[in-house]
């Protein structure tokens, strides 16, 4: 009996310990389900937040790319629309279900469809990005469209569609085919004035040339110093509307950018010489003091375009004297490193700061009435400083009113090897003119008064004069008497 209590004993003991053991392991078992359940509420509340941000996110950028003006819109290897924006809904006139699963054949004619599918190969096969312009029609409206196409690619660098943003730039092709209208127009324009303004200098010119032709022959005459001083200013007032014509010549030859230059090795210290020589009869009636000088360590032979040079020069010159009422001007050039410096100073009346900011723009002056006072058409500066522009060169000018001014004229300093030619004696002084000839002349000139010039000159040296009006008619008169 003993033994068996012992024996029942030691069951309930070994019961007690395995009752105790499993308790502990519910237990842990029940605190490992709870954490694990803890996790997975944690897990749930992070994926629906997860959830939710990507919710907020695809609602962001669906506002984006639906409120953008541009076309937004992604297609599948085999070409099917994947997404479209509203905006491609709205302005290709689908929707978004009937648009999504077709391709461009289904969508637009068979000219638009395939030029799409073609850039969208393009894109597939270089796998890069490209920018080209493409054209819709839709409900009869044509647009032009800059489109910017994509790949997209996966982690594999594989394509998996194509993506595209396409901007409409219908009014921008719009207007830039207008400018283009409106350019070719403004250079018709232009060129059409230019070719004017150069036939009606011309047609001017001509006559103008025979009136100041005929004063120098009644200038021969014996006149009364009454007479030959109106002679004078009908004469000086020839030559300056002959030199607004010549300035409205260069003017439009400028504007249509017809003018050239011929560069040949020139005598500068000729070139300086002759400008003052040439108006050293203005300078001495107005009792003014000259002073010229040409640095000598200049070479003999300077590449140059010698008449465009004479021009600037003549201008210049010519202003200083026009503006400087007592004193002097000066004629001076010299060499500074790889530049030809010519400096025209004066005494005159000098220009204030106001009036150097725009003193080379066309048609300008000092003001009104400097133009009353001293004349001109305001296209001298602005024709000198194309020159020097032209040139390769430039004009600097610094003035002080009531003191005078100094222009310089830089040009490039270009020595030239290539030997001067004899200078031609000139046959037209006065002194030539008097000169006695014998012999038979045939002028062909068509424009009567400088055939009638030509003829008083040439039969008052002792020639026998025969005039035709064209070149046809003058071969036929030397063929017939030859």
């Amino acid at each position: 009996f003993n033994r068996m209590q012992r024996r029942r004993a030691d069951a309930e003991a070994e019961l007690k310990t395995y009752q105790d053991s499993l308790e502990h392991t519910v237990a842990e078992r029940t605190e490992e389900a709870t954490l694990a359940t803890a996790r997975m509420q944690a897990a749930l509340n992070d994926m629906k937040e997860a959830h939710n941000d990507l919710t907020v996110s695809q609602s962001r950028l669906n506002g984006i790319l639906d409120y953008t003006p541009a076309l937004v819109y992604l297609k599948g290897l085999d070409g099917r629309y994947q997404m479209v924006n509203k905006t491609w809904s709205s302005i290709l006139g689908l929707g978004d279900v009937d648009a999504v699963g077709k391709t461009d054949a289904e969508i637009f004619s068979p000219d638009i469809a395939d030029m799409l599918i073609e850039n969208d190969r393009r894109v597939r096969e270089e796998g890069a990005a490209i920018v080209l312009e493409e054209t819709t029609v839709s409900d009869g409206v044509e647009r032009i469209w800059a489109s910017y196409k994509f790949p997209i690619m996966d982690d594999a660098d594989q394509i998996l569609a194509v993506g595209g943003v396409s901007t409409d730039i219908t009014e921008i092709k719009k207007t830039e085919a207008e400018l283009v209208l409106a350019r070719d127009a403004a250079e018709s324009a232009t060129r059409a004035k230019s070719s004017f303004l150069a036939a009606m200098s011309h047609e001017i010119r001509t006559p103008m040339n025979g009136v100041i032709g005929m004063i120098d022959l009644l200038w021969q005459d014996k006149l009364e110093a009454e007479q030959r001083k109106m002679l004078g200013t009908i004469r000086s007032s020839a030559f300056s509307l002959l030199q607004i014509i010549n300035d409205i010549l260069d003017f439009s030859k400028i504007e249509a950018g017809k003018l050239d230059l011929e560069l040949l090795p020139i005598s500068i210290r000729d070139v300086v010489e002759g400008v003052a020589e040439t108006l050293l009869p203005e300078i001495q009636k107005k009792q003014l003091r000259l002073r010229l000088y040409v640095d000598p360590d200049i070479p003999a032979r300077i590449s140059a375009d010698q008449v465009r040079l004479r021009q600037i020069l003549f201008n210049l010159m010519g202003n200083a004297i026009k503006f400087t009422v007592s004193g002097k001007v000066s004629l001076s050039c010299w060499v500074n490193g790889r530049h030809l410096i010519f400096q025209i100073k004066d005494s005159g009346i000098g220009m204030s700061p106001d009036i150097l900011e725009h003193l080379f723009q066309r048609f300008e002056q000092a003001d009104s009435s400097i133009s009353r006072r001293f004349g001109g058409s305001g296209l001298g500066l602005f024709i000198s400083k194309n020159l020097a522009d032209l040139m390769g060169g430039m004009i600097d000018v610094s003035s002080q009113e009531g003191v005078g001014s100094i222009f310089e004229l830089i040009l490039p300093y270009r020595p030239s090897d290539i030997q001067l030619e004899p200078a031609e004696p000139d046959n037209t002084t006065p002194a030539n003119l008097h000169q006695k000839i014998s012999g038979h002349v045939l002028i062909a000139e068509d424009t009567l008064e400088l055939q009638l010039l030509e003829r008083r000159i040439l039969e008052g040296m002792g020639a026998t004069v025969t005039t035709a009006q064209n070149g046809q008619e003058a071969i036929n008169i030397a063929t017939a008497h030859p």
